[in-house]
C-alpha cells in the first residue's frame, strides 16, 4: 500500500469514529476519489483541474479537525507530484504537463499556507514541522551536487513561506530548520546566493530572519552571530559577504523590511545579475497610479522582468505588479524640463501588466509603464536591461544640434528575449556613451536584434 493510500485509510478511520463528522467522511471520500488521478502518467488538463479542485479548500476542515493525519496525506501527495510527476514530465520534455503538475503542487501548498494564516494555529504549526518540513526541505533545498528540475516562482515562494510561517514563534520548528541535516545555514546561504528572482530572494531572507537566534553557543559566542556568518559570510557565495555580515551586526533597527532592503541593495551592487532595485516615487501602469512612499517600495528588475509591490486601493492589499521582459516593445527615456536630476522612463508593452494573477484593467487600450528615475541611476538601469537580454543597444551620436527633450531605446517587436542574464561585460565604449546620456548629450537610441 502506498503512502497516499495509508494516509487516506488513517483519515477514513478517524472520521468514521465520529458520527457527527459525516461531512468530513464525505470530504475524505471525495478527495480520495480524485487522488486516483495521480495514477495516470499523462492526465488531461480537465483531469488535473479536477484534482486541484480538492487540494485546497476541501482540506481546510481536515487541517482543523485532524491536522497531523491531514498533513501526512498532504506530504505524501506532494512527494508524489514533485518526486515522480514533475520529474517524469521534465525528463520527457513536456513543458505543458510540467506546468500542470507544478500548478497542482502550488495549489496543494497554498492550502497549507491558508491554514497557517488562521489565528490560534500553534498546534497546526507543530504538525507542519513534523510532517511537511522534511518533504519541503528535501525537494526545495537540495545539496549542491543534487540536480533537480526547476520549480515555478509561485511554487517556490509558497514552499519557503510555509517554512517561515510555521517557524514564527515556534522554537521546535526553528531548531529543525537550523539543523544541517534538513536545511541549516550553509544550504540556506546557497539558495540566497543563487537566486535571481526577487520574490524567491525576499521569501528566503524572511526565512533567514525567522531563524536568527539570540542564544549562546558552547564557547560563549552568539548563535545569532554564528548563524549570520555561516549563512551570508562565505566569500565563495557572495562577493559582498563582509558587507552583508556588517549590515546584520550593525543594524540599528528591528524593522526587518529596512534590513532586507539594505541586504538586497548590497547584493545588487556586488553583481548586476541579482535583482536590481530602483527608487521611484510612483509607478503609472496603464493609467493606474501606484505610489511608492517607503524606502522599501522600489521598482525591481530581476531575472523575469519588472516587478514592484503595490497597494490595491480598493482592498488595501499588497500585491506584486509584474511585467515580463517578453512583453516589452519599447523603452523611451525622456528628460523633463522641470526635473534637472531625473529622467522619465516610458516602457511600451504588448499587453497589460499583471497584479498577482489578475491582468490590470485598461480603459484606453494603451499598454505602458511610466516612472521617474534619478539621473544617477540611468546607466545602471540601461546596463540592467542589456544584461537581461532585452536587446543589443546601438548608440548614434549625430552632428551637434539643439538638445532634444527625449532619448529613446526602441526594441524591435520581434526581438527574441534571452533567458540567460549572464551576458559579456559592457565595453568601455558602451560605458562612455551611457555616461554621456546621463550628462544630457543628444543621443538617439535604437535597437537591433540579438544575434
Amino acid at each position: 500500500m502506498s503512502t497516499i493510500e495509508n494516509a487516506v485509510t488513517l483519515l477514513r478511520q478517524l472520521v468514521g469514529q465520529q458520527a457527527a463528522h459525516k461531512h468530513l467522511k464525505d470530504m475524505v471520500d471525495n478527495i480520495a476519489s480524485c487522488l486516483v488521478l495521480l495514477n495516470s502518467s499523462r492526465p488531461s488538463p480537465q483531469a488535473t483541474e479536477k484534482l486541484r479542485s480538492v487540494l485546497r479548500e476541501p482540506f481546510q476542515p481536515l487541517y482543523h479537525a485532524y491536522p497531523g493525519p491531514a498533513l501526512q496525506l498532504t506530504s505524501a501527495v506532494l512527494s508524489n507530484i514533485l518526486g515522480e510527476k514533475l520529474s517524469d514530465a521534465y525528463i520527457h520534455g513536456d513543458p505543458k504537463l510540467y506546468a500542470e503538475w507544478d500548478k497542482t503542487a502550488y495549489v496543494l501548498l497554498s492550502g497549507v499556507l491558508d491554514a497557517l494564516e488562521k489565528p490560534a494555529n500553534d498546534p497546526f504549526k507543530v504538525e507542519v514541522g513534523r510532517y511537511l518540513y522534511p518533504t519541503i526541505c528535501g525537494f526545495f533545498f537540495r545539496e549542491r551536487s543534487q540536480s533537480a528540475p526547476p520549480f515555478s516562482i509561485e511554487l517556490s515562494v509558497t514552499a519557503v513561506s510555509i517554512l517561515s510561517e510555521a517557524a514564527r514563534g515556534q522554537r521546535s520548528n526553528q531548531v529543525f530548520l537550523r539543523d544541517r541535516a534538513y536545511l541549516g545555514p550553509a544550504r540556506l546561504g546557497i539558495m540566497i546566493s543563487t537566486s535571481r528572482d526577487y520574490l524567491i530572494m525576499e521569501s528566503l531572507l524572511t526565512l533567514f530572519a525567522r531563524l536568527l537566534s539570540t542564544g549562546r553557543v558552547a564557547d560563549g559566542g552568539s548563535t545569532r552571530t554564528q548563524f549570520v556568518q555561516e549563512t551570508l559570510g562565505s566569500s565563495e557565495l557572495f562577493k559582498c559577504n563582509e558587507e552583508l555580515v556588517r549590515i546584520l551586526h550593525e543594524a540599528s533597527t528591528s524593522d526587518w523590511n529596512t534590513i532586507a532592503t539594505q541586504l538586497i541593495t548590497a547584493l545588487a551592487k556586488s553583481d548586476i545579475t541579482y535583482p536590481q532595485p530602483f527608487s521611484v516615487k510612483e509607478i503609472n501602469a496603464c493609467g493606474h497610479v501606484f505610489p511608492q512612499p517607503d524606502a522599501s517600495d522600489r521598482l525591481l528588475l530581476d531575472r523575469q522582468g519588472f516587478l514592484a509591490n503595490v497597494i490595491l486601493p480598493m482592498d488595501d492589499v499588497c500585491d506584486s505588479l509584474m511585467v515580463p521582459y517578453g512583453h516589452i516593445q519599447t523603452v523611451n527615456v525622456g528628460t523633463p524640463a522641470t526635473a534637472v536630476n531625473a529622467v522619465v522612463v516610458v516602457v511600451g508593452l504588448s499587453s497589460a501588466p499583471k497584479i498577482g494573477n489578475t491582468t490590470l484593467k485598461v480603459d484606453n487600450g494603451e499598454f505602458c509603464l511610466t516612472f521617474s528615475l534619478g539621473r544617477e541611476d540611468l546607466s545602471r538601469f540601461m546596463e540592467t536591461l542589456r544584461r537581461r537580454g532585452i536587446g543589443k543597444l546601438t548608440f548614434n551620436n549625430p552632428a551637434p544640434r539643439a538638445r532634444k527633450p527625449k532619448k529613446s531605446i526602441s526594441l524591435a517587436s520581434e526581438v527574441k528575449f534571452a533567458s540567460d542574464s549572464s551576458l559579456p561585460p559592457p565595453t568601455a565604449d558602451f560605458q562612455e556613451k551611457v555616461k554621456r546620456v546621463e550628462e544630457g548629450s543628444v543621443l538617439d537610441f535604437s535597437s537591433v536584434l540579438m544575434i
